[in-house]
């Protein structure tokens, strides 16, 4: 009996301990889930933001709204324009939203200006519609058109060509997406991401333990089994 009595102010270190540390953990993950709503409603209320590359090439970038459910996303009230159609994209996705991980809505514009050539008219001055042919046209890997009069009848036909790469980067701030549009005449108008949050597992950690375990005494020379409360590092050998 002594001896149980010889360990109890141990003991009441080790319960203000778990005490303390619960206090910390609870204050840290309200402190998270506060952060995470910040960072929520800054992806939402967030502009496009647009510029050139080295290449001249458009450039656009957004936040992402990280969430940690689709059901949480669709939960959601007041959103209006792309964020509404970004948040429809995902209702429509029914039974397989439990299987959805990112959703994206994207748009662009494409925008090409010329001025038809000079052309002359058959017979002086006057240009005979009906007899005359004004055509220009344009060829090349992203746009291939053809504008103009041909005998009395307008002719404009085209066809474009789009090719987007699409990052997701981390910052501070969390994740954003970044389109850069390789077609040079075409230009990102608005974007919106949405995305499950992922929490980071960590491989170690400083905290306490409560169990029934058996021990080998190194001063006493024996083994033993019985309930035991500790402090500690714990870690991750293997993970699955």
């Amino acid at each position: 009996m002594d001896t149980f009595f010889k360990y109890i102010p141990y003991l009441f270190l080790v319960l203000i301990f778990i005490y303390a540390y619960n206090m910390f953990t609870k204050n840290k993950e309200l402190k998270d889930k506060y952060d995470k709503q910040i960072e929520l409603y800054e992806a939402i209320t967030d502009s496009l933001h647009t510029y050139k590359d080295k290449d001249g090439l458009n450039v656009a970038y957004i936040k992402i709204m990280e969430i940690k459910s689709a059901k949480d996303f669709l939960d959601i009230k007041n959103l209006t324009e792309y964020n509404l159609k970004l948040q429809n994209l995902v209702a429509s996705q029914g039974k397989d939203i439990k299987n959805l991980k990112l959703a994206l809505v994207l748009a662009t514009e494409t925008q090409y200006v010329d001025t038809i050539r000079v052309f002359y008219p058959i017979g002086g001055d006057t240009i005979i519609f009906s007899q005359s042919i004004l055509i220009d046209s344009i060829s090349n890997n992203w746009i291939k058109g053809e504008y103009g009069f041909k005998k009395g009848k307008s002719i404009f036909q085209i066809r474009t060509f789009d090719e987007l790469s699409i990052v997701i980067k981390d910052s501070k701030k969390g994740q954003y997406a970044e389109v850069t549009n390789l077609n040079p005449y075409s230009s990102t108008k608005e974007m919106r991401v949405f995305n499950i949050a992922t929490s980071k597992q960590k491989k170690r950690g400083f905290g306490y333990s409560i169990g029934v375990a058996g021990h080998y005494g190194y001063f006493s020379r024996q083994f033993d089994v019985g309930p035991y409360i500790g402090i500690g590092i714990n870690g991750n050998l293997f993970e699955w």
